[in-house]
């Protein structure tokens, strides 16, 4: 780029530019480190699930504290996670830019049909509020985010770490507080699909609680 677009112009526009030339592929932040099973994995399951419009995203992020989740290597989770992930062209063409539908979804009490908690739905009103309203973060996984909700497009998380983050820390842009980083030294293959492919609440519950929730909380001391 010729001017520093921020956080979400030059994210935005360098994975519209890959999907201009790439029907589906992998993306990886600067921050992001993954292990040596991280590329199999994701060009195993981008083509077993190339043609099922129910997964929008195969992630390479695991956050369950050592909990495996089903009978598979992975489960299915309505949360999106962007330290290293992968995506098909046809998935990205619905980003909803800038949220722009978020007011008739508030209107329309959208996320009451996407959430059973009060809590999360608290929580996500006030992160689509303040994008919606403000353009704050600045950031665009949070667009992505809100879109995979609206579409119920579900993210493949397996059931062991892929990927560390070393973005947290006094000079990151948005992370300045620190979090429990994950070894990504575990093993997925030879993969094992699941028996059932339906969201696992317990595990989003989970991630809600103990991410989510706990990253505004270090946010706001």
């Amino acid at each position: 780029n010729n001017k520093n677009l921020g956080c979400r112009g030059a994210m935005k526009k360098a994975i519209d530019w890959f999907f201009n030339n790439e029907t589906e592929g992998i993306i990886l932040e600067d921050d992001c480190i993954p292990n040596e099973e991280f590329l199999l994995y994701c060009s195993i399951l981008l083509k077993k699930y190339r043609k099922n419009h129910k997964i929008w995203n195969i992630s390479g992020v695991n956050l369950q504290k050592g909990i495996s989740r089903g009978d598979g290597s992975y489960y299915l989770s309505k949360y999106f996670h962007c330290w290293g992930w992968a995506t098909w062209r046809d998935r990205w063409l619905n980003f909803d830019n800038f949220i722009n539908s978020w007011a008739k979804a508030k209107e329309n009490l959208l996320l009451e049909s996407i959430f059973r908690d009060p809590l999360e739905i608290k929580y996500w009103s006030k992160i689509f509020d303040n994008f919606y309203h403000y353009g704050t973060p600045d950031t665009w996984d949070i667009e992505w985010a809100y879109t995979c909700f609206i579409n119920e497009g579900s993210t493949v998380i397996p059931n062991v770490n892929l990927v560390k983050n070393i973005g947290f820390d006094q000079e990151a842009t948005h992370t300045k507080f620190t979090i429990d980083n994950y070894s990504n030294n575990e093993v997925i293959l030879p993969i094992s699909h699941p028996t059932f492919l339906v969201n696992n609440n317990n595990a989003d519950r989970f991630t809600f609680y103990n991410h989510y929730q706990m990253s505004l909380k270090r946010r706001i001391k």
